[in-house]
């Protein structure tokens, strides 16, 4: 298919716009509907009104020929009659023809905002369903558009025979194929895997029993007593919990933003555990939850369902500077007594903040809380940029650190120079920066 495409030539259009009339056979207006489906990568709909049976003759005439009316019986007005009223076409037999059971049709292609026939027009307009087929079936193979890109390469001569003509007369259909095209086909085939029921929750339900059948685990609960539409929907393998136990004493938990949405096309999120394996030495997911919702709740309820009935307890949790996250691992695994109510949490589980996360929110936060007091004179831009690297390097020695001892003594250091500096500065606002 790949080498039709890369000799096939598109076919340009020729009208000026007048009115395009054509003869049919009865029995070939149906396939011809189609034909023109294909060509022009669309649906035609038949807006034949159903008033006065006129529908009704339209099938009947089609499946069975003209029949002459009655004698005695009126000819409806004018010279035509079985009007069929495609989307763009206007079909109708003339009882004043010679053949009863031949169809003319007249169509007028409308051109609004582009030069039928011109290279862009060419290129940029519908594909046709041939095309469309072959980007779908490359997709069903797992094929990137960069595999496809590739396999749709020009043959030399092909490609010098359209370089060589100034009109550009000859252009292949491969040429029109790009990532747009291949991104849709592969946004609508991954819909079709991913939802196996138009209902959010149904499609979660469902595939709860796919994953079952195939002997993992998954949880899924309905959260609306905290807020409205609110859930989660955890699930794993039966190797990852294995791996998990094996490989779970670190891991990192991260979620991922916008890569789904719910049934209201509301963003849903995915939360990920990840381990560090310890025969390859890469990390390995071993873990998802699917929420719509960025509270603490549904994570709680996740690390709760892996402890409660995997009897999975990390020793730490690698996160973001998330206080959600900090608040879900505390009161999942850290309460005092399993009271989640008291707010007293020991440090059984270890909570790790990312260093590259705790960096970008000192360098955000130094550009708008580093700020001159209004009482001192104004600062110049080379002023403010050295005061800046001196807090943010003051912090950073705080992050490396080897031992409580060493962090309390950086720490002390950075309190000491925002004393030092609170008479042209504001020295609360610093502060509050080091607090992580």
């Amino acid at each position: 298919m790949e080498n039709y495409l890369t000799t096939t030539f598109i076919t340009r259009p020729e009208n000026d716009g007048t009115p395009i009339t054509l003869t049919i056979p009865r029995l070939e207006y149906r396939d011809w509907i189609k034909d023109q489906e294909a060509i022009y990568n669309c649906r035609f709909y038949n807006k034949t009104k159903s008033d006065g049976g006129r529908r009704l003759k339209n099938n009947e005439y089609l499946e069975h020929g003209y029949i002459h009316p009655p004698p005695g019986q009126k000819r409806g007005r004018g010279n035509e009659s079985f009007i069929f009223n495609e989307a763009g076409f206007t079909a109708f037999v003339n009882n004043d023809s010679v053949d009863k059971n031949m169809i003319m049709v007249q169509y007028r292609r409308k051109h609004t905002g582009h030069e039928p026939g011109s290279n862009i027009d060419t290129t940029s307009g519908a594909l046709p369903r041939f095309v469309m087929e072959f980007i779908q079936a490359q997709v069903e193979k797992s094929l990137t558009w960069r595999n496809i890109k590739h396999m749709l390469r020009l043959d030399k001569d092909v490609l010098e025979n359209i370089l060589d003509s100034e009109d550009y007369d000859q252009l292949p259909q491969s040429v029109r194929i790009d990532y747009h095209h291949v991104y849709y086909v592969m946004k609508i085939h991954l819909r079709r895997q991913s939802q196996l029921h138009p209902s959010m929750a149904n499609s979660l339900m469902k595939w709860g029993t796919k994953i079952q059948h195939k002997r993992g685990y998954f949880a899924s609960k309905n959260l609306d007593r905290y807020e409205e539409g609110m859930f989660f929907f955890a699930f794993m393998s039966q190797w990852q919990l294995k791996l998990l136990k094996e490989n779970g004493d670190l891991v990192s938990l991260d979620s991922t933003h916008k890569t789904c949405v719910d049934g209201t096309n509301h963003d849903c999120y995915l939360y990920t555990l990840v381990a560090r394996c310890r025969i390859t030495g890469k990390g390995k997911p071993l873990t998802w939850m699917i929420t719509n919702s960025q509270a603490q709740y549904p994570i709680l309820y996740w690390l709760q369902w892996l402890k409660d009935e995997h009897g999975y307890v990390p020793s730490r949790v690698m996160i973001d500077d998330s206080d959600t996250e900090i608040a879900a691992i505390n009161k999942a695994y850290n309460t005092v007594n399993d009271d989640v109510s008291s707010g007293t949490y020991t440090d059984n589980v270890k909570i790790l903040i990312c260093h590259w996360h705790v960096l970008r929110a000192w360098k955000k936060n130094i550009l708008t809380k580093l700020t001159a007091k209004p009482s001192t004179p104004s600062k110049t831009l080379k002023e403010k940029r050295e005061m800046r690297e001196v807090a943010l390097s003051l912090m950073m020695n705080m992050m490396r650190a080897e031992t409580p001892v060493d962090f309390d003594l950086e720490h002390e250091k950075f309190e000491t120079w925002c004393i030092d500096v609170d008479e042209e500065w504001d020295g609360p606002e610093l502060r509050a920066l080091s607090i992580f």
